[in-house]
Order: structure tokens, then C-alpha cells, then sequence
């Protein structure tokens, strides 16, 4: 069924379709993306917290990530990247979303900083890979609005699975598409404005690391 006010399709119950096989999904007009991070920093949860800080007024609360990686001599562990993010007492329930899209835009800029700090052996070469930040847009807009990532990427026009890397001499610092060595935006009704960390909305905190192989190499840097 075709949203008439927006062009808008939307799937519902048994017969919404479901991604293509393949780590990796692809669309010649938005380029790449991973389904490893459609869901990292878990975008649903970090809306509900922000919605709840804003009920309890200036409440904290930690956005946690856990990836492998491989350290010298300990080989591969596991470790977390918890970023901590306070809600102003005086932010708006009615901008809920836009705080959160806020925040998790900056959660999502240090976690992938991190992980291409030492000691993760590939994580440089995979740190703002070309899929990653785009894909944490597509999985923050679905939650945002209640559908599924499949249904965002059938309104792009559909992407086709594969298991090949995404070129990996490109670094995208950006949420947009990166097509052809230029950035696209996305179609507007696949827009949220983020609102910025400031005294009535939210602020950082801090970053830290956790698990068996954190130490002062790893720590997040402040």
C-alpha cells in the first residue's frame, strides 16, 4: 500500500519482505551496506532511554557495543565500548527522537573511532568503512518509525545481498551514501534533523571499555 501524502510504501504482518541473503547489501543509487551493523548500539533502545530521561529529567544512561578483535600476544577477545549520555531535565518530549538521533549519531562517530584504535589488528582498515554509518541510519530510521529495515530498503528501490567486501580504500565519516567517491543524500522522507548535545537537550559523559583484554591501550580516549 502507497502512502499518498508521502509516496511512502509500507509492508505489514506475514508478507513484509525480508533482506536478501548476504552479509553485505547493495544499491547501485546508495551503494553499501552491512546487516552486521543495521542494529549496532541497539538504535530502538537508545530512543526508549532518551524518552524515559526526558520522564525522569536528567537521567544517564549507557549505550554499550561489543566486537571482536584480535590484541597482540592475548589473540582474539572480546571487548565492549560503552558510551554514557546525560538527558537535560529540560529537553522535550516532543523532540525525543531528534535527541536521540542526536545522540546516537555522536555514540556512533566515537564507537567507530575506537574501534580503529591499537589493538584491533584489522580495525584501521575497517574503522568508517564506506556501509557502516549508513547502515547505523537506516537501522535508527526504521526503529524511529516503527518498520523494518527491509521495508527502508524497498523504498530506496531494493539492494542485492552478496558476501563481497565493500571497497575498503574509502573512509566515510559521514550518515550518507557514499557512491562513486561522492556522498549521496538521502531521499527526504528518509530524513530525521538530529539535535545537537547542548544545556537543555543532552551531553556526553564518557567512553569506556569493558572486558578481559581493556587496559589503559584500549581505554576510549576521553
Amino acid at each position: 500500500m502507497e502512502c499518498p501524502a508521502t509516496g511512502w510504501i509500507r509492508w505489514r504482518g506475514p508478507g513484509e519482505p525480508a533482506l536478501p541473503a548476504g552479509r553485505y547489501l547493495y544499491s547501485e543509487k546508495y551503494g553499501w551496506f552491512d546487516t552486521h551493523h543495521l542494529n549496532t548500539g541497539r538504535p530502538g533502545n537508545v530512543i526508549a532511554e532518551v524518552r524515559r530521561g526526558i520522564v525522569g529529567g536528567g537521567e544517564e544512561f549507557d549505550i554499550p557495543q561489543d566486537v571482536g578483535g584480535r590484541v597482540p600476544v592475548l589473540g582474539k577477545v572480546r571487548m565492549w565500548y560503552i558510551g554514557t549520555y546525560r538527558i537535560s531535565s529540560d529537553a522535550s518530549a516532543q523532540k525525543a527522537i531528534r535527541i536521540a538521533l542526536g545522540i546516537y549519531r555522536d555514540w556512533s562517530r566515537r564507537f567507530e573511532a575506537w574501534e580503529g584504535s591499537f589493538p584491533f589488528g584489522t580495525g584501521n582498515n575497517t574503522s568508517y568503512a564506506i556501509e557502516d554509518l549508513p547502515s547505523h541510519w537506516v537501522g535508527f530510521f526504521a526503529k524511529a518509525k516503527g518498520i523494518s529495515t527491509a521495508e527502508v530498503f524497498m523504498n530506496l528501490g531494493g539492494v542485492e545481498g552478496t558476501n563481497e567486501e565493500p571497497p575498503r580504500n574509502i573512509r566515510n565519516k559521514t550518515f550518507n551514501p557514499w557512491v562513486d567517491g561522492e556522498s549521496v543524500s538521502w531521499p527526504d522522507p528518509l530524513t530525521i534533523t538530529p539535535i545537537g548535545s547542548g544545556p537543555s537537550t543532552w551531553e556526553f559523559v564518557g567512553g569506556r571499555c569493558e572486558g578481559f583484554a581493556c587496559n589503559v591501550l584500549t581505554d576510549p580516549d576521553p
